[in-house]
């Protein structure tokens, strides 16, 4: 099994003076760099979830941070974002990763994308830090009236059986099902096992990443048709690296080198295709081709829509500047 990794200095952009909790505890996930430290195998998974190793929530962050951490910020971020969604497209199923409000599912959709083969679901409860106050304010507001070392991001995980979809093959008794918050738990194990050997925050052939949020704001916005319109059912489709802030080709969009070549800069190249993305070298260029390759082959309406919401200071920030935008 991998070892853990903590994530000390990791933040919500949000709450920068926060350090977020995952399933009431500091935030980890699975160290996947080493070589001996590679993802488990549905072997390594045993009937007891060892709170030292793979749970369902750090199996979901270690997915989600190794995409992009704006990705687990996201996810993280429920005062912001009322919904996410992040989606790894084949020809022949959808892998996803969802949160509505404290309720998340995961599991895998058939090659249409409507039905779910499986699905595993856990309510969260609401961190000890976090006052119902603090969930009707505008992001921009929130890090001033946080405390100090409070866990943002959530409490506990708790199985929900009657929101989850198990195979047939794992209930004793398939025509009279009897599913458990323990058989939730461990089949979850198993399947997150399975997909975090396979690496699926890595480019695939033939495959489409893809992560939309719902942002808590909208209803509270001043805004047009047209720019709700562009929420497809899971959300609003963005890069994350325009969630949190606005795009900047000034420097490279992987490592934030910056410069144009000058001395002491090294010289940042745009994509060629979309020219929505800049890179500084091969290997960033790569290395951001998962996340990047939705925005680039994105048709140029789509691609323009994702610009314009996020072109100022990221989607993040958008309801208050379309209240700005219409007052008067």
């Amino acid at each position: 099994m991998p070892h853990l990794k903590p994530l000390p200095d990791f933040r919500i952009p949000t709450s920068p003076s926060t350090q977020p909790s995952l399933d009431g505890k500091p935030l980890s996930i699975l160290d996947t760099s080493e070589p001996s430290n590679t993802p488990p195998s549905s072997g390594d998974v045993d009937d007891n979830d060892d709170e030292d190793g793979l749970t369902p929530a750090i199996g979901i962050a270690t997915i989600l941070y190794n995409w992009h951490p704006n990705a687990l910020a996201a996810f993280l971020d429920v005062e912001t974002w009322v919904s996410m969604t992040w989606l790894l497209e084949t020809p022949t199923h959808a892998l996803e990763i969802g949160r509505i409000r404290n309720q998340v599912s995961f599991g895998v959709l058939d090659g249409s994308g409507e039905k779910w083969m499986e699905m595993y679901t856990f309510d969260i409860s609401p961190p000890s830090s976090s006052s119902s106050s603090q969930t009707q304010q505008h992001p921009t507001n929130q890090s001033q009236n946080e405390e100090k070392g409070g866990g943002r991001g959530g409490g506990q995980w708790t199985p929900n059986p009657r929101e989850s979809i198990l195979p047939p093959t794992s209930l004793s008794t398939p025509s009279t099902p009897s599913v458990s918050p323990s058989l939730i738990t461990t089949q979850s194990l198993a399947f997150l096992a399975t997909h975090l050997a396979s690496t699926p925050w890595l480019p695939l052939k033939k495959s489409t990443h893809k992560l939309a949020v719902e942002y808590a704001f909208f209803s509270t916005a001043s805004s047009s048709e047209s720019d709700l319109a562009v929420d497809d059912g899971d959300g609003i489709p963005m890069s994350p690296h325009w969630l949190y802030a606005g795009i900047d080709l000034s420097k490279c969009t992987v490592c934030a080198k910056s410069g144009g070549g000058g001395e002491g800069e090294a010289e940042v190249k745009r994509c060629g295709r979309c020219g929505t993305a800049a890179y500084c070298c091969g290997e960033c260029q790569r290395r951001d081709w998962a996340v990047h390759k939705f925005v680039c082959t994105a048709g140029l309406e789509g691609r323009g829509t994702m610009l314009r919401l996020g072109e100022k200071g990221g989607l993040v920030g958008w309801a208050g500047r379309a209240g700005e935008g219409n007052e008067g």
